[in-house]
């Protein structure tokens, strides 16, 4: 049998609880695009992005290059009020 630290099973306890966070966040926000459930599963519910992408993406690693861009498009349109009232309508969704 083999014994692992405690801190290295704590770890994999928060990493699992984040990942399920993710994907239930992202699986509210079904009917958004796909870079708009990742904003605000990241930006506004501050779910760590490593757990955003392993939800995107669960058989590969994801692209981060990619997930940066989503993220980037997505604040640049923040300036919209519309848009902006949109997002925030999703995080409430998603919360």
């Amino acid at each position: 049998m083999s014994y692992l630290p405690i801190s290295s099973r704590a770890d994999r306890i928060v990493r699992l609880a984040c990942d399920a966070r993710a994907a239930l966040a992202l699986s509210r926000l079904a009917a958004a695009p796909r870079p708009i459930r990742a904003y605000v599963a990241a930006v506004e519910l501050q779910v760590p992005k490593k757990s955003v992408m392993r939800a995107l993406w669960p058989t590969s690693s994801g692209d981060r290059r990619k997930f940066r861009s989503w993220l980037r498009d997505v604040e640049d349109r923040r300036d919209d009020d519309r848009f902006d009232a949109r997002i925030d309508d999703l995080a409430r969704l998603a919360a």
